[in-house]
């Protein structure tokens, strides 16, 4: 598909992946935007207004479509005809709406066990209430490498010996047949690999914080964007001015 004319090519994922969407279009001189290795941490504040609700709809947006939500979108020049800053803002307003989804959550540590629990029964709400029914109730990996590839983030976790993993886990999991089970993952070693490669995916790794000064120390590397929960004014405002 690369290999194709297009007019603008507006790619947004991994590292790896955009050095061979750019040394491809460099081929054809094809104008590129490439928005690589996003991230999008949470933070849950103690004083966040109604946190079953915050729970279910944090579970929603993390596993809507099996995390799988990256886009792609080529325009090509011989069919459509749009200057380069309707393209830019064509392709921001499917990011927008795609690609800005809970990546990993950072909770205080007052409603940490709580918030853990509501997860953990907003999923069994939304999926199911054993692991064959949520499994059966979740979509599919695109692809069976991809699936594979996540079952082994999981197991490098579990094998750390260093977090609790809630949820399905890698024993769950069904790659041959692109399944993969909602996991949860309770402080895990901040250099495991999911935690700083771009990843679409329904692992969810959960750090309590001592509080919300903690939660823009403890992310690993520099992410797209921050969602900051909280009825607290001077928190949101603490966490607004510590951002780049």
């Amino acid at each position: 598909m690369l290999k194709q004319e297009w007019g603008k090519i507006c790619f947004t994922g991994s590292e790896s992946i955009g050095r061979i969407v750019a040394k491809t279009a460099a081929e054809t001189l094809t104008p590129v935007a490439l928005e690589l290795g996003g991230k999008f941490p949470t933070y849950v504040d103690k004083d966040t207004f109604n946190l079953p609700l915050v729970a279910h709809r944090l579970v929603w947006a993390k596993l809507s479509n099996v995390g799988q939500t990256v886009w792609m979108i080529l325009v090509k020049s011989t069919s459509v005809c749009l200057d380069a800053a309707a393209v830019l803002f064509l392709s921001m307003l499917f990011l927008f709406h795609a690609v800005v989804a809970p990546d990993y959550l950072l909770v205080h540590e007052a409603v940490a066990d709580k918030f853990l629990k509501l997860m953990l029964e907003a999923l069994k709400v939304q999926y199911g209430k054993d692991d064959p029914a949520i499994l059966e109730s979740m979509g599919c990996i695109v692809q069976v490498p991809h699936a594979q590839r996540q079952v082994e983030l999981i197991q490098e976790a579990e094998h750390s010996g260093q977090c609790v993993v809630l949820g399905g886990g890698s024993a769950a999991c069904r790659a041959e047949v692109k399944k993969v089970a909602p996991t949860f993952l309770l402080n895990p070693p901040r250099m495991v690999r999911f935690l700083w490669e771009f990843l679409v995916h329904d692992i969810a790794s959960f750090v309590p914080v001592h509080s919300c000064e903690d939660s823009f120390v403890w992310k690993p590397g520099m992410p797209l964007a921050m969602n900051v929960l909280t009825s607290n004014s001077a928190c949101y405002r603490d966490i607004a001015a510590s951002c780049p």
